[in-house]
């Protein structure tokens, strides 16, 4: 049993790392050409709620399928996040003030990164998203708020968590599609997007009931994955930013997490590399940025004429500044705390 989620943890790791590929290449295409970023904008969606599906996954294998002491939880989750998210906002604080000019849209206020820092969504004076100082951060805005709504479900077991967390969630998604509110907690906690979430409990929840699938089975739920995907294409393409193509998106991230988990019982490899990445999947997800950067700059100096070769050059910046940032920081630190935080 123990190996056998080992091998469904080997499975989702590969998944993190699919995610935050995504995520990057995505920006790599968006940053040098934004006037294309709706037609690649489904691409980094589809990373991001891959992100959360997963993490709904996790959180339940992490706490087990009884009650947890949130607390603890919650320790851990912040020894997670907080530090790289924070090491983040203070790196581009310091160099909004000291090299403004590398920034096209992010600017110096105290204000707004105190309210990053402790993941307080508002609307955004550059553009009037609702995104934080460091852009990217807004996913983490929806994990804290997921972390939390997990934490408070504590005394309860598993299955019944997942319907609490159903109930409410799906009830704020709806609020959201049925009122009209300018109000930036309400608009921005009451997203599709947080569906996610709660597929990734159930998936948790159901592959401890089900134990594993049939290898038959495994081959539809990918096939199907793709064929969804197909047609969220044709959707999005038809009608932009519909509702129906997030759900679609939240379907297709639980059938193909569904289908990592379980591949590897049946021998079917993963790639290393793709479980690396997924190691290092929130380093490279916060810092590929930089990476992404230079490789513009590059771009549009030394390949103007090749712009297929410089938005690989940038992908794989930025996922190899990544990788950098988790072994030298990201990994030592999470150790560390961890060491002290049991003491």
């Amino acid at each position: 049993m123990q190996n056998h989620a080992k091998r469904r943890l080997s499975g989702i790791q590969a998944g993190r790392g699919i995610a935050a590929l995504m995520v990057v290449l995505t920006h790599s295409v968006v940053h040098p050409f934004p006037r294309i970023f709706e037609a690649v904008h489904l691409l980094g969606l589809y990373g991001v709620t891959l992100f959360f599906v997963i993490s709904g996954y996790i959180m339940v294998v992490s706490t087990g399928y009884g009650a947890f002491r949130p607390i603890i939880f919650v320790r851990n989750r912040l020894r997670r996040i907080v530090p790289l998210y924070w090491t983040v906002i203070f790196i581009t604080a310091f160099l909004s003030l000291t090299l403004p000019q590398i920034f096209r849209s992010t600017e110096f206020s105290l204000p707004l990164i105190i309210k990053s820092l402790l993941f307080i969504p508002y609307y955004s004076p550059d553009d009037g998203t609702i995104t934080p100082f460091v852009k990217l951060g807004w996913t983490l805005n929806f994990e804290m708020f997921f972390y939390l709504c997990f934490a408070a479900t504590c005394a309860f077991a598993a299955k019944t968590r997942a319907i609490l967390l159903s109930i409410v969630f799906l009830g704020l998604v709806v609020l959201g599609l049925s009122v009209e509110s300018d109000n930036v907690y309400f608009k921005f906690y009451t997203r599709i997007d947080i569906l996610g979430f709660v597929s990734g409990v159930w998936l948790a929840v159901l592959a401890r009931e089900i134990q594993s699938l049939a290898k038959s089975h495994l081959v539809i739920v990918g096939v199907a994955s793709l064929v969804v995907g197909i047609g969220i294409l044709v959707l999005n393409s038809l009608f932009p930013k519909h509702p129906l193509v997030q759900v679609g998106l939240v379907a297709i991230c639980a059938m193909q997490v569904a289908f990592l988990a379980e591949a590897p019982r049946f021998g079917w490899s993963i790639p290393r590399l793709l479980e690396i990445a997924g190691d290092a999947s929130y380093s490279i997800y916060l810092f590929h940025m930089f990476g992404v950067g230079i490789g513009t700059v590059i771009l549009f100096k030394v390949f103007p004429d090749l712009p297929v070769l410089g938005v690989a050059m940038s992908t794989i910046l930025g996922t190899f500044i990544g990788l950098i940032v988790y072994y030298l920081w990201e990994a030592p630190v999470d150790k560390w705390l961890r060491q002290f935080t049991t003491r």
